[in-house]
């Protein structure tokens, strides 16, 4: 079954932007490590519910090589004022259904050795995905499956910080486009997702999210892919 996972926010300085969006909403993150393939690194907020936003930023420039298009989108979501949802990623609960999804896109599954993510204790966590990151860039989600859910970035706790609110779930999403267009590009109806639609350029605007003791929490920001 289809699900929202996970969203990627790109930023310039990733401790700033972690500590900014922590501090605007009340929502606690940990350091998430690094993608030694990419040069990026995150921080990850659970936002309850085995869903989580990824706050990334570069690194390791010596890994960027521009003139990639892939590259180059998140290069330029990165140099976004205030920071930008860059991405929007969709879990299935089986490998089966997301190699059904490769064969439907007809796209690869990468070798997890591409995607491995390193946290500092030196942990290694990877995830299976399909398509490519270039979905992103037309402001639409790619999928995932990982294999151990008792490891997935949604169940880590959060750093100690004053103050922090308990997410129990996303209540909705705003996206760009149409209900018919993700209907289509997703191969079931949008309408089982938490999506809302405002007919804008395709992307992420902003997510809403359930708190176990205080109001709703919603976050925007500029979407890249609608730049």
């Amino acid at each position: 079954m289809i699900h929202i996972d996970h969203f990627a926010m790109a930023c310039t300085d990733l401790y700033e932007a972690s500590d900014r969006l922590r501090k605007e909403t009340g929502l606690g993150f940990y350091d998430g490590g690094w993608f030694p393939a990419f040069g990026i690194a995150n921080k990850i907020f659970p936002l309850g519910g085995q869903t989580y936003l990824e706050i990334e930023s570069v690194v390791n420039p010596n890994k960027i090589k521009p003139g990639n298009p892939i590259t180059d989108y998140f290069l330029k979501a990165c140099a976004v004022p205030g920071d930008s949802f860059s991405g929007l990623c969709l879990g299935v609960d089986s490998m089966e259904e997301l190699e059904e999804l490769a064969k439907r896109f007809k796209s690869t599954i990468p070798d997890t050795k591409d995607t491995v993510r390193v946290r500092t204790s030196g942990m290694q966590f990877v995830d299976f995905q399909t398509p490519a990151y270039f979905t992103w860039s037309k402001g639409l989600p790619n999928f995932y499956y990982f294999t151990d859910m008792t490891l997935h970035p949604s169940g880590q706790p959060p750093e100690p910080y004053p103050g922090l609110v308990r997410p129990t779930g996303i209540s909705y999403v705003e996206m760009g486009g149409t209900e018919k267009e993700m209907s289509d590009w997703i191969g079931v109806p949008a309408s089982t997702l938490p999506m809302k639609f405002n007919g804008k350029a395709k992307g992420v605007y902003a997510i809403a999210v359930h708190t176990e003791d205080g109001p709703e929490i919603v976050i925007h920001r500029t979407n890249a892919a609608g730049l």
